[in-house]
């Protein structure tokens, strides 16, 4: 049987980890066999001052544009920004927005981008093959010439350059990903691939190229 200070307890944890109501009840009868009525759990967190903060969306993307800023989206402008908050975050609001909120948090940064003065950000790696950097090249896809490559980021040797049908298509990557460690007996633990639809860069773990690698075998093969 819980007590009044064991069922504070357990309600006020529930509640700090931001679950909506139900599912507070649900896990207070699953769980700990407490079996209350919303009414009555409203009025326990009415006793305990607890209270939800209807944030506004504003406030929302104030703070996911804060978080951008103290780390790797330091450097980008409102255009860049509004699509990391689109698919990085879910929030979906007018670039001018974006743009306005911007100015206010990062002041500096936007006067460096009107000026075409931006700092240059420090890069570092720890040794050959750590982390490969991909992209393509669409300025001459309109001429029927797409163009992908890929450097490795510690000596600056070039990977692969490619022209190719499409630079859009995962298998095609993937097969020159492959053909590239065939050649050189050699695959990085990280592979950094610009994604322009979504203006950001991904990250891809070395297990994760292996599936990847393993599906255009299969997918050729087949």
């Amino acid at each position: 049987m819980v007590d009044a200070e064991q069922e504070e307890t357990i309600i006020r944890h529930y509640f700090s980890l931001n679950y909506d109501y139900n599912t507070i009840l649900s896990f207070l009868k699953r769980n700990h066999g407490i079996n209350i009525s919303k009414r009555t759990l409203l009025n326990r967190l009415s006793e305990y001052q607890l209270h939800r903060r209807h944030r506004n969306v504003e406030e929302i993307v104030r703070e996911c544009i804060s978080t951008e800023l103290d780390g790797s989206g330091s450097l980008l402008g409102y255009r860049s920004m509004w699509r990391i908050l689109h698919s990085k975050y879910g929030v979906n609001v007018p670039r001018s927005v974006v743009q306005v909120l911007l100015a206010e948090l990062d002041p500096v940064g936007t006067q460096q981008r009107k000026a075409h003065r931006l700092k240059r950000r420090q890069y570092s790696s720890p040794g050959p093959n750590y982390c490969w950097h991909s992209d393509g090249y669409d300025k001459l896809k309109p001429y029927g010439f797409p163009v992908d490559s890929c450097i490795d980021g510690y000596s600056r040797r070039i990977i692969w350059l490619k022209l190719t049908k499409s630079n859009n298509n995962p298998h095609i990557i993937a097969s020159f990903f492959l053909e590239s460690i065939k050649e050189l007996q050699a695959c990085p633990a990280l592979l950094r691939q610009c994604s322009v639809s979504f203006g950001e860069t991904i990250t891809i773990h070395y297990p994760v190229w292996v599936l990847i690698v393993m599906a255009h075998r299969i997918q050729m093969n087949g």
